[in-house]
């Protein structure tokens, strides 16, 4: 079996019809980030997000000596566990860039 031109420019055509995303969209395009922006951004969240996690788990802490019928040891200790979970996780991506961009100063 033998595909023309024609078959082929077809398909995409209905390619094009079914996802924007497919080559040759006629969408205008948006301005695109640059990539130091965009890691900058991503870290920039991540510390957020691990602050958040440490807030949230002293704050249950306080709410449990203060009132403990009302916060659940499970909720606490899953609080607490994921904010030491996510300062490890940050602690261990931050090694890995500050060592990447070593290696990279060093490569001169």
């Amino acid at each position: 079996m033998r595909i023309g031109t024609s078959s082929v420019h077809q398909s995409t055509l209905q390619m094009n019809q079914l996802d924007p995303r497919h080559i040759n969209n006629n969408k205008p395009k948006t301005q695109a980030q640059t990539p130091e922006q965009s890691f900058g951004e991503v870290f920039f969240n991540a510390i957020n997000q691990v602050n958040k996690d440490q807030n949230i788990s002293e704050q249950m802490q306080q709410d449990a000596i203060l009132a403990p019928d009302s916060v659940n040891i499970a909720e606490i200790m899953i609080a607490t566990e994921k904010a030491r979970l996510s300062v490890s996780m940050l602690r261990s991506v931050t090694e890995r860039v500050s060592r990447a961009y070593t290696d990279i100063v060093n490569i001169r």
